[in-house]
């Protein structure tokens, strides 16, 4: 829907990107724009969600569209599980990137950013690779 809107608007090709995080418990919260739904909880609630089940998944989407119904759409999901113990103490809207631990890494999301293991962790790295092989070997016309 986002990708339709823009090409409606600017009639030309672009480019959209979408991500955020699920919990398994809850498998279709928080969602898109996590850190707007998790800002109406208090911490402790988030805590406690993350105490009666940890696992998670972070995910990306890109959508590309070059002309009018032609659109491709490339997407990432990363198992993990959320550790609250270490969200920074002061934060107060809840950002899940430095809490998620990606199945495998021995670190979070936030501490893998910069590093040469964030392209093997990163859901929206991930989607941006699949989007670019794709694109590379698309014919001119397209």
């Amino acid at each position: 829907h986002k990708a339709m809107r823009a090409w409606n608007h600017f009639r030309q090709p672009l480019i959209v990107e979408d991500s955020g995080f699920y919990f398994k418990r809850y498998p279709d919260f928080p969602g898109t724009l996590s850190e707007f739904a998790l800002s109406g909880l208090a911490r402790e609630v988030i805590s406690k969600l993350c105490r009666a089940d940890n696992q998670a998944s972070a995910f990306s989407w890109i959508g590309y569209i070059g002309q009018t119904n032609a659109d491709c759409y490339f997407s990432a999901r990363v198992e993990g599980y959320i550790l609250d113990e270490f969200a920074p103490a002061t934060q107060t809207n809840f950002d899940m990137t430095p809490v998620f631990h990606p199945e495998g890494s021995t670190k979070t999301l936030q501490q893998l950013i910069g590093t040469e293991k964030e392209a093997q962790f990163a859901p929206r790295l991930k989607a941006c690779k699949k989007f670019i092989n794709w694109y590379f070997d698309i014919p001119e016309d397209v």
